[in-house]
């Protein structure tokens, strides 16, 4: 009789541990309640979690019998439940920074994904001719400063695109005219970044795709600081032409994450996770 005995060795069978961490995540539903939400000025009274809710110009402003404050946080949030952040532009208001949010990190990372949902309206119009920022990271090394910025030459939604840039690079285009004009549909849509500091590189995922990638700028070291979150001045010595009636550039479900699983679109499939990569020392012996 033939018997046959098969021992299997099996050595490193899991994959490597790897520790995943959220930095910070505001889905904007409950971080905000009593006056300071009732007025939606931004003020000291900035959002928890948040470190400043920056205020240059005065507010509220009135156009054509409506009245609004630069950044409110209301109902409905994506999805039609919760709330968002909604950064209210109408007619010259405001050309500063007015109504974005600012947060600081302390020993923050260098590798790191950030993710938001944004939502632009197909009535939201930029008209100058040097296009308006998007949020711009500090770190601590390098030019110290990184821009996101829709550029153009005209007018923004009917020629503008996205580009990365520091304050001694040259602007690069990360996301071209006919990706940016997809998500300038009144509709939400997922953004989602890889920026790596020790490469100096920036990657983009719209709903969950890669869209481009870009290297070679003077950054480094860790950020310490997120601003102008998420429209910030424009580039026309901070003075905005737009459309005529007030519309919203509404933002929710913001997460900065070591990882990208921790990052990945929530209506994505889930990143695969391999339950076993490696297997060795196989060994067959026949009696």
């Amino acid at each position: 009789m033939v018997k046959i005995i098969i021992s299997l060795i099996m050595i490193a069978c899991c994959a490597p541990n790897v520790t995943a961490e959220v930095l910070f995540s505001d889905n904007f539903d409950s971080n905000c309640t009593g006056t300071a939400c009732s007025s939606q000025g931004c003020s000291s009274s900035y959002p928890t979690g948040w470190d400043g809710w920056y205020c240059q110009d005065s507010q509220p402003a009135t156009v054509d019998g409506e009245t609004k404050y630069a950044g409110e946080i209301s109902t409905p949030g994506r999805g039609g439940a919760g709330k968002s952040l909604k950064t209210w532009r109408a007619n010259g208001y405001w050309g500063n920074y007015v109504g974005v949010l600012g947060k600081i990190f302390s020993g923050g990372p260098s590798d790191f994904w950030f993710r938001y949902y944004q939502k632009i309206p197909t009535a939201f119009q930029y008209t100058g001719s040097s296009g308006f920022k998007l949020w711009r990271f500090n770190t601590s090394g390098g030019s110290t400063e990184l821009h996101l910025n829709v550029t153009c030459t005209s007018n923004c939604m009917n020629d503008g695109k996205l580009s990365i840039g520091d304050t001694l690079t040259a602007w690069q285009t990360i996301a071209d005219h006919s990706e940016l004009a997809s998500i300038w549909d009144g509709e939400w849509h997922c953004l989602q970044f890889h920026i790596d500091l020790t490469t100096a590189t920036i990657t983009l995922y719209i709903d969950g795709v890669l869209t481009g990638s870009v290297t070679g700028f003077n950054i480094s070291g860790t950020i310490t600081l997120l601003q102008h979150m998420p429209i910030g001045n424009s580039n026309d010595d901070h003075t905005w032409i737009s459309q005529e009636s007030w519309q919203a550039w509404e933002t929710d479900d913001i997460i900065i994450a070591t990882t990208k699983a921790e990052t990945d679109p929530d209506d994505a499939e889930p990143t695969p996770v391999r339950k076993l990569n490696n297997v060795t020392g196989v060994r067959v012996t026949l009696h």
